[in-house]
C-alpha cells in the first residue's frame, strides 16, 4: 500500500478534512526527498473573498450550523462529495455532492455515528480515506464530551468506518487524548483533537497547540478495514516519537522565522493555536498547513484569523502568510486543490472556510473561499515597530509607528490601522450601537446582558458594568427605550440566571442604571421583557453603558430575535476600543497622539499592497 492516499481534514477550534487513495504518480515524496526538492521561487498571493454558500441558502438546506469544522473533500472523476459538521444535534455529519463552485447541490443534512465507544456529545467525521482494496471509507473523527455544568468541552479525535460510501458511520474509538483525562467535575475547554496529513509512509495528526502524533498509513488502514481495530499512535516529544498519543506529552512544533510569532506570544499562548486544513503542494514541493489565531487582547476589533504555513519535512513550519483577517471570525480553513486530486495542491489552490461577518455567529455565517496563487513577482516583506513616548506639551502619550521593508527601507504612503483600549479605570457612560435586518421569522425580541458565558470569545474576568438604557428603532426611526429599558421600574420585567449580581441604583453622578458586579468565576445573564419587531425591517439597537477596563470582552449586550424560541442574536461586546487610520510619511512613520498616560493596549496593522506583503501586527501593553 505504498500509493499516495491524499487526505484533507476538518476542525472546530481546529480540525480535519478528507481524502482518497490516488495512483502512484500522485504520491508525494518522502520527508527526506521533499526536504531537498528544488521548489520554484514565487509569491503566494491571496485573492478576494468569495461567498460560496450564503447563510440563507444554508438554512434552506437544513444546514443550520454548517460547516462547524473544515470541509472533507472527496473526488471521483468529475463528481465531488463533501463532508462537514452540522451542529445543533447528535447527528452532526452533513454529506453533500456538487462542484467546487456549488458544493451543496444535493444534501443529506444529518448523519449520526453508530456504536460510539465513549459517550460523546458531539461526534463528527473530520477526515476521510478510501481504501482502494475494499472501497471502505476510513474517517478521522472530531469529538466533544460536554460537562454537566454546561460550560466547556473536552475534544478528541478517533477513527470512523463506512462501508456504504459515507451514508452511515461506525465508531472504532479514540486515537489521541490529553494528558489530563476528562473530569466531569472540572469543566474547561480542553482535550486534544487534530487533522491528518500523509508525510512519507505516515499519517501525521496535527493537533491544537502545534503538537503532532503519527502512525503508519498502512497499519492504520489495514487495522480499521480488516479488523475494526486501532493501532497505537506516538506523539513527537523532545525530538523523537516516544510518547503515546493516549495521555502522552508533546513538544510544540517550531514556527520558524515568523514575524507573527512575537505578536502571537504577546496575545495568545501556543496552546491556543488551532490547526485546520493541510495539503501537499506538488508545485512548491512542500507541505501546507492552515492555523487559526483567536484574539486574546482587550481590543474589540480583533477577529479570528487564518494563516498559512509551509514545511519541507512536516515538523518545522515557516513562511507564515495571512489568508483572512476581517469580520468577526474566519475558521476551519480547508485547502482544496483544483486538479484531479483536491487534496494535492498546485500553483493555484483554494482555501475554503467558515466566515462570520458579525458576532451573530450562525445567523449570518457563510462558506467562503479565497484563491491562493503563486505569482512570479515577489512582493517585499514588511515589518512594523511601535513605541510610546510622553507628549512634550500635553498630559498624554503619543504612539510612534514605523513601517519598513525587511531590508530596512521606509514604506511611505501606506495606510496603517491603529487600535487602542484602556486596561484600567472604571469607564465612562458611553453610547454603543449596532444595526442590521430583523430575521424573516421574528416578530419579537429581547435584550440580554450576559457575562463570563464565553458567548463573545474565550476571555473571562471580574464584572463591573452599568447599563443605563437599552433602545430599539426600525426603518430609520430614532431608537427609543425598550419596555423598562431605563430601569425606572427597577427590575420589573427583567429575569435571568444571576439576579443576585444585579442591582438598580444611581451612580456617583446621580444617573440611574443596572449595576452588575461579579467575580471572574461567576457567569450569568439577565433578559429584558420581550417587545414587538417587524420581520425583514432594518433596525438600530443602542445601549448607554459604563464598562470597567477589567470587564473588557467578557460579555456583552445582546439583542435576541425570537420566533417562539431564539432565531438569532447580535451582541455589543463590553468594549470601547478606539480605532484610527493614518498614512505613513516619506520616512515610513506615523504618530497617533493623545493616548492615556498609562494602562492601555495598542496594536498597529498593515494589510499590504501590490508591492508589499502585509506586516505582522505590532502590539504593546502599556
Amino acid at each position: 500500500m505504498s500509493a499516495r492516499r491524499s487526505l484533507s481534514f476538518v476542525a472546530v477550534a481546529l480540525l480535519i478534512v478528507g481524502c482518497e487513495q490516488q495512483a502512484a504518480p500522485s504520491t508525494p515524496p518522502s520527508v527526506s526527498a521533499a526536504a531537498v526538492a528544488v521548489a520554484p521561487k514565487c509569491d503566494l498571493s491571496v485573492g478576494p473573498r468569495e461567498v460560496v454558500v450564503s447563510a440563507a441558502r444554508r438554512r434552506e438546506l437544513g444546514l443550520d450550523y454548517w460547516p462547524d469544522m473544515t470541509l472533507a473533500v472527496d473526488r471521483h472523476g468529475d463528481a465531488y462529495t463533501f463532508y462537514a459538521q452540522n451542529g445543533g444535534d447528535t447527528r452532526i455529519i452533513a454529506r453533500s455532492t456538487g462542484t467546487l463552485d456549488d458544493p451543496v447541490q444535493s444534501v443529506i443534512p444529518r448523519i449520526g455515528v453508530q456504536k460510539e465507544k465513549i459517550p460523546d456529545s458531539y461526534n463528527g467525521m473530520a477526515a476521510v480515506y478510501r481504501d482502494s482494496m475494499t472501497d471502505t471509507l476510513i474517517g478521522f473523527s472530531y469529538t466533544e464530551r460536554h460537562f454537566p455544568s454546561g460550560y466547556g468541552f473536552y475534544g478528541g479525535t478517533g477513527i470512523l468506518k463506512s462501508t456504504d460510501d459515507g451514508k452511515t458511520w461506525t465508531d472504532l474509538g479514540p486515537i489521541i487524548q490529553d494528558a489530563d483525562a476528562y473530569d466531569p467535575a472540572a469543566p474547561h475547554v480542553g482535550g486534544q483533537y487534530g487533522l491528518p496529513l500523509i508525510v512519507g509512509d505516515y499519517f501525521h495528526l496535527y493537533f491544537v497547540g502545534m503538537g503532532v502524533a503519527r502512525a503508519r498509513v498502512d497499519d492504520v488502514i489495514r487495522a480499521a478495514v480488516d479488523r475494526d481495530a486501532l493501532v497505537p499512535w506516538m506523539k513527537y516529544f523532545n525530538g523523537a516519537w516516544t510518547e503515546p498519543a493516549i495521555g502522552g506529552r508533546f513538544t510544540p512544533l517550531e514556527m520558524k522565522n515568523s514575524a507573527w510569532s512575537a505578536y502571537r506570544a504577546s496575545i495568545q499562548p501556543v496552546s491556543n493555536v488551532a490547526v485546520y486544513g493541510s495539503s501537499y503542494n506538488e508545485y512548491l514541493k512542500k507541505y501546507l498547513l492552515i492555523i487559526g489565531q483567536w484574539p486574546m487582547t482587550t481590543l474589540g476589533n480583533d477577529s479570528a484569523d487564518l494563516h498559512l504555513l509551509e514545511s519541507s519535512d512536516g515538523l518545522v513550519w515557516e513562511n507564515e502568510l495571512e489568508i483572512e483577517h476581517g469580520g468577526w471570525a474566519a475558521m476551519y480553513g480547508t485547502i482544496v486543490g483544483t486538479g484531479k486530486d483536491p487534496h494535492i495542491s498546485g500553483s493555484d489552490f483554494y482555501v475554503y472556510y467558515t466566515y462570520a461577518p458579525t458576532n451573530g455567529w450562525w445567523a449570518d455565517s457563510q462558506l467562503a473561499r479565497r484563491l491562493v496563487s503563486c505569482k512570479p513577482t515577489v512582493r517585499e516583506s514588511t515589518q512594523l515597530t511601535l513605541g510610546v513616548r510622553a507628549d512634550p506639551v500635553k498630559v498624554a502619550q503619543n504612539a510612534a509607528i514605523t513601517l519598513q521593508t525587511s531590508s530596512g527601507q521606509p514604506v511611505g504612503g501606506a495606510t496603517v490601522e491603529v487600535a487602542w483600549s484602556s486596561t484600567s479605570g472604571a469607564g465612562e457612560p458611553t453610547v454603543f450601537a449596532l444595526s442590521g435586518v430583523v430575521p424573516p421569522r421574528s416578530r419579537s425580541a429581547l435584550v440580554q446582558l450576559n457575562y463570563n458565558e464565553r458567548n463573545t470569545g474565550p476571555l473571562v474576568g471580574r464584572v463591573d458594568v452599568t447599563l443605563y438604557d437599552a433602545r430599539y428603532g426600525e426603518t430609520g426611526a430614532a431608537p427609543r427605550s425598550i419596555p423598562n429599558g431605563d430601569f425606572r421600574q427597577g427590575l420589573v420585567g427583567w429575569s435571568g440566571t444571576a439576579r443576585s449580581a444585579f442591582s438598580v441604583a444611581a451612580d456617583a453622578d446621580g444617573k440611574r442604571g443596572l449595576h452588575v458586579r461579579a467575580a471572574a468565576s461567576e457567569f450569568g445573564s439577565l433578559n429584558s421583557p420581550a417587545f414587538t419587531v417587524t420581520p425583514g425591517a432594518s433596525y438600530s439597537f443602542e445601549v448607554t453603558a459604563r464598562v470597567a477596563a477589567v470587564s473588557r470582552n467578557i460579555g456583552g449586550f445582546a439583542i435576541i430575535f425570537l420566533d417562539a424560541q431564539e432565531v438569532a442574536r447580535w451582541t455589543i461586546i463590553f468594549n470601547d476600543t478606539h480605532v484610527v487610520r493614518g498614512v505613513t510619511d516619506a520616512s515610513g512613520s506615523l504618530v497617533v497622539p493623545d493616548l492615556p498616560t498609562t494602562g492601555f493596549d495598542i496594536r498597529a496593522r498593515y494589510e499590504g499592497d501590490a508591492t508589499h506583503r502585509s506586516a505582522a501586527p505590532a502590539f504593546r501593553r502599556d
